[in-house]
């Protein structure tokens, strides 16, 4: 079923969209992203020494993008439209700063993120780096799949709401 979905939105040869699920399976098995600890995870009867050559052509010739993964996100949801959420998680990492926008996919109340933006900043998102996220997901995804989009109290202005 994946394979077949894959093959809709991706114009991979089939090697390499057959070895996507398989390598997400083997990353999860793993644990880590070695490339050879992953090919021992990998399905079929073939060398390790093979499935790590294969992953490394699958690297070599795919580039694995924000939009990429948004893309297969949205494209396992079981629904044509979903509910998009905003925010702006915050915090400390290590003696670090963090402020990220985000915009995720919400599914059975959980939240997935698919497009976030690093703010050199303290504070809240402006206008224009909300609208760029808003964009970003429509370029790759259209407005079509959104049934309604949720934010914080943070998430104000005419120009916002008039979007």
């Amino acid at each position: 079923m994946l394979v077949n979905l894959l093959k809709l939105h991706f114009g991979w040869p089939l090697a390499r969209i057959k070895c996507l699920p398989s390598l997400i399976v083997a990353l999860f098995k793993v644990k880590t992203v070695t490339l050879t600890e992953v090919a021992t995870a990998f399905p079929g009867t073939a060398e390790m020494e093979s499935h790590d050559k294969r992953l490394q052509r699958f690297l070599k010739h795919v580039e694995i993008t924000p939009s990429l993964i948004a893309t297969l996100v949205v494209a396992l949801l079981p629904y044509d439209t979903s509910t998009r959420s905003r925010d702006r998680p915050k915090g400390m990492l290590g003696c670090f700063p963090i402020n990220f926008l985000v915009l995720s996919v919400v599914h059975a109340g959980i939240a997935f993120p698919i497009f976030w933006r690093f703010l050199h900043k303290q504070g809240h998102a402006n206008t224009k780096e909300r609208l760029a996220l808003i964009e970003k997901f429509l370029s790759v995804c259209g407005v079509e799949k959104i049934d309604r989009l949720l934010g914080d109290r943070a998430c104000i202005g005419e120009t916002w709401f008039a979007y």
